[in-house]
């Protein structure tokens, strides 16, 4: 796991594009997407609460998209170890 992640946060989706497409991961409710080009890893994980909890989780040809049972989400992201979550949740 990340060492940068906040107390109360966990792991949801570790997932490495070993293929030789580009996959979108959408994650809602916020909306936010991110590429993945072939080769790249992504770890996803999201604030320990009831609101998120369970998540939903569907794949179509090229694209995965994660929902939160009932809130925005709280994602915390990092493509290749960076962290690119979006400037919303590192702000609040």
């Amino acid at each position: 796991m990340n060492k940068n992640i906040p107390k109360g946060v966990v792991p949801i989706f570790d997932f490495e594009n070993d293929s030789k497409e580009t996959i979108t991961l959408g994650l809602e409710c916020t909306p936010q997407e991110y590429v993945l080009n072939p080769g790249d890893k992504i770890q996803v994980f999201i604030l320990e609460e009831d609101g998120n909890f369970p998540l939903n989780i569907s794949y179509s040809i090229g694209y995965i998209q994660i929902y939160p049972n009932k809130s925005w989400g709280n994602w915390y992201v990092y493509k290749n170890g960076e962290d690119i979550s979006s400037s919303y949740i590192r702000n609040n």
